[in-house]
């Protein structure tokens, strides 16, 4: 049913022919990724995969999230000469009161799977000489 290579794709913008000839191969399965702004597409296929964002949210939670697409930030701009700067805070926020279990169970994939996500992108050699080319071909 799953082809042996895949393809992750975003509804940024409506597919393009590419990524429509992709969806018609067999030997391709294809993951878009919905967004919040999502343009309207019509591709349908055996092959295909859509992640509305309630969908992605079921995923992994939110916290987990925005700490992984950092990670690919910070891969994306080492990949097109950036340096990633940590400062502290500018900020003071008051906490309302935590139930750490829960904080923990809700991340405990981070713990678990991050390293693979580090691996990878450490791994990753696909070099451009721009950021939106390095996006894509890291995700597309």
């Amino acid at each position: 049913m799953w082809g042996q290579k895949w393809a992750v794709c975003t509804t940024i913008f409506s597919p393009s022919d590419a990524s429509s000839r992709v969806v018609e191969r067999n030997d391709w399965s294809v993951v878009i990724v919905g967004d919040k702004s999502a343009a309207e597409f019509n591709l349908t296929g055996h092959n295909l995969i859509y992640l509305d964002v309630a969908a992605q949210q079921q995923l992994v939670h939110g916290r987990v999230s925005d700490i992984w697409r950092s990670y690919v930030a910070q891969c994306l701009l080492w990949d097109v000469g950036y340096w990633v700067v940590f400062a502290p805070p500018m900020v003071d926020q008051l906490r309302s009161p935590h139930n750490y279990l829960a904080d923990m169970q809700a991340e405990e994939v981070l713990f678990c799977k991050s390293g693979q996500l580090a691996k990878f992108l450490k791994q990753w050699q696909v070099r451009s000489a721009s950021l939106l080319g390095s996006h894509n071909t890291l995700f597309l």
